[in-house]
């Protein structure tokens, strides 16, 4: 049997990057997302290929964010995540 909705995998805490894991079986599709503030604002917006893609959100705020996982226009999934600043995170490290 043919997975024809790609599920979709992210990082649940993030400090500097987002991975975002694809599992599809047609590996040239190409997939939207939109990544919206707790209060429903647009934070950012994009398209990407492939089944492992590293996104750079080191310029967003802390906070927590809702992740938009889209295929063929159509709503695929949303999943929460929260990002941390990373020098909060090696403070954290620091003082154990």
């Amino acid at each position: 049997m043919h997975n024809t909705t790609p599920a979709v995998t992210i990082t649940q805490k993030v400090f500097e990057f987002m991975m975002i894991e694809v599992q599809h079986n047609d590996i040239d599709s190409t997939y939207s997302y939109i990544i919206n503030a707790a209060n429903s604002q647009l934070v950012r917006k994009g398209n990407f290929k492939g089944q492992m893609v590293q996104l750079r959100l080191s310029n967003i705020p802390e906070g927590r964010y809702q992740f938009c996982f889209y295929y063929n226009n159509a709503l695929i999934s949303t999943i929460s995540f929260e990002k941390q600043s990373a020098l909060f995170d090696t403070f954290q490290l620091l003082h154990k």
